[in-house]
């Protein structure tokens, strides 16, 4: 594949996934998808509680690039600072509301780590995103492990983060962004292809 990229979140399709298969891809790990994906190229997190378990942790030995999105004005900042030294980079975003933007200055959140991916994958130029485990919707479960939990309520903005992002991918780039996940509630919006057949 030209030019693509693995975005991998924590949805509960990646359930019994073999990681394995993306030893040799350039991926996009989002929070403790590090601890599964063999090779990351990419870390990424805007979660200051995960922030705090992966430097505890030394980000699991991954020689992934190390990314933390935070602004010196959220409520938790000052808790996780003295340990921003260890990331390579620290992005300071400008909203959290999936204004996506195509420059470092107009670095859009989303709500959650996993939209940062897109977003930082936009922005590294990659030309076909392929997400996984990035469902949006939690009928099947909140993730594919049992590592920590989530907030139901957060969810239903998180879709709408989306939904406006990949409008405005769609709208103003040639990027082509295509869902893994057979029950992603993006599918509504993103052509859905099974990732047997994107690594062939």
């Amino acid at each position: 594949m030209n030019n693509a990229v693995f975005i991998v979140g924590g949805g509960p399709s990646l359930k019994g996934f073999n990681f394995s298969k993306l030893a040799d891809k350039e991926t996009i790990v989002v929070n403790s998808a590090v601890m599964d994906v063999p090779n990351p190229t990419y870390f990424i997190t805007c979660c200051t509680g995960y922030c705090k378990k992966v430097v505890g942790n030394n980000f699991y030995n991954t020689y992934a690039r190390k990314v933390m999105v935070i602004g010196e004005n959220h409520f938790n900042y000052k808790n996780v600072k003295n340990l921003l030294y260890a990331f390579d980079e620290v992005i300071n975003p400008k909203t959290a509301d999936g204004e996506l933007g195509f420059t470092y200055d107009d670095f859009a959140i989303g709500g959650n780590s996993g939209f940062c991916a897109l977003q930082y994958a936009v922005l590294l130029g990659y030309k076909n995103i392929y997400l996984l485990g990035i469902d949006v919707q939690t009928n099947n479960g909140d993730h594919y492990h049992t590592r920590y939990g989530l907030i139901q309520k957060e969810v239903d903005w998180w879709y709408k983060c989306f939904i406006r992002g990949l409008i405005i991918i769609k709208e103003k780039s040639d990027i082509k962004v295509y869902s893994c996940s057979p029950i992603s509630k993006l599918n509504k919006t993103i052509p859905f292809v099974n990732f047997k057949d994107v690594v062939i």
